[in-house]
């Protein structure tokens, strides 16, 4: 499973970011038991696995 941050906190991807227009959209995320819609862009990926 690949690990993201949101804004330093670490997140479970729930579903993947389409890419539109070629501009990657809204995710759904789960950050400390809560499901949040984001913007893509706002994800990074964790080094650490």
């Amino acid at each position: 499973m690949k690990a993201y941050r949101w804004h330093g906190k670490p997140c479970i991807l729930i579903t993947k970011a389409p890419y539109y227009r070629g501009v990657k959209r809204n995710t759904l995320i789960e950050v400390e038991g809560v499901r949040v819609v984001v913007p893509a862009r706002a994800l990074r990926r964790n080094d650490v696995e």
